[in-house]
């Protein structure tokens, strides 16, 4: 969580230290600047923060999204659910961006947020300002829940279990779709 993802130039091919200490120091810089631009949030606890800014990394594609989807983690956390991202359990059985089974939401690992409450115990990759920044600054929204869209980019966000299952069932209308159009080709 502490490494900056960025484009970074080297005269010469640096070491693997080199390489990790420029994405470190690059990471403070980053994080100094944004503390700068948000005084009262340098008490935030940075573990919790980069936590949090990876999931939301994870979980969005869209810039305009990022702060939505920090405020469904943000408000779910203060109602105590589970959060039950699955970016989550993909870091957790090494599944990047895999399709994920109802038995894997049975995996006893503290990464389970289907299976556990709270936040898992670090950060699940590394962040960049945007979700940082959108994990300090969450939208000021009711949604606790998203889903995918069938574009694979964008999602739908829900305040409700009923609009949540409408666009869960929608979704996987979409897809189903999309997964025949391929298998006839």
């Amino acid at each position: 969580g502490f490494l900056m993802p960025n484009t970074y130039f080297f005269s010469e091919e640096p070491t693997e230290t080199q390489l990790v200490q420029r994405m470190a120091d690059q990471f403070k810089k980053d994080y100094a600047a944004l503390m700068e631009r948000y005084p009262e949030k340098a008490t935030e606890d940075l573990v919790v923060v980069l936590t949090i800014a990876s999931m939301i990394e994870e979980e969005a594609r869209l810039d305009d999204e990022r702060e939505l989807v920090s405020a469904v983690i943000h408000n779910r956390l203060k109602k105590k659910m589970r959060l039950e991202m699955d970016s989550t359990l993909q870091y957790s059985l090494g599944k990047y961006g895999q399709r994920l089974l109802n038995t894997d939401k049975e995996v006893d690992s503290p990464y389970n947020t289907y299976m556990h409450t709270g936040l898992p115990p670090g950060p699940i990759s590394n962040p960049g300002v945007k979700s940082i920044e959108a994990a300090l600054n969450p939208a000021a929204v009711s949604f606790i829940f998203f889903v995918s869209n069938a574009d694979g980019n964008s999602h739908t966000f829900s305040s409700t279990l009923r609009e949540h299952n409408n666009a869960v069932a929608k979704f996987r209308r979409e897809i189903k779709v999309q997964r025949n159009q391929q298998n006839n080709q």
